[in-house]
């Protein structure tokens, strides 16, 4: 069953000092048409449409890869979105919001559908510019 997103991003070390420059980028990003980015000193709250999607964003260091082929990578940012409904068609929105989501972000990133309390990564995709 379908539980929600989560996608790891910010391969550097977060400072004290860079912190501050992250947060102005992120307002940048996701404060702007129908994102609205809401913060306090402990927590970042992303909202999205009219119906106020949440995305919670945390600073914290995750790791993912393979220990054994010591193909692992570091993030230090979290954004995650919890899926609460019943609806097939609900989930078809939610999982759209990962995707722009996705595009919104320029740093290195890993996205994961959350399934059955397991983490499946959403695969990449690239991008085609038409001239």
């Amino acid at each position: 069953m379908y539980q929600g997103w989560k996608i790891y991003t910010y391969n550097r070390n977060i400072s004290k000092a860079e912190e501050p420059t992250i947060r102005t980028k992120l307002r940048t990003w996701f404060n702007s048409g129908d994102w609205c980015l809401s913060e306090n000193t402990h927590r970042i709250v992303i909202f999205y449409g009219e119906n106020e999607q949440k995305i919670n964003v945390s600073f914290q260091e995750v790791e993912y890869g393979s220990k054994r082929d010591k193909d692992v990578e570091t993030y230090h940012i979290v954004f995650e979105s919890t899926f609460f409904g019943y609806k097939s068609s609900d989930e078809r929105v939610h999982q759209e919001l990962c995707r722009k989501t996705i595009q919104k972000i320029s740093w290195k990133k890993q996205g994961f559908w959350l399934q059955d309390n397991a983490q499946i990564p959403i695969p990449r995709t690239k991008m085609l510019r038409m001239k």
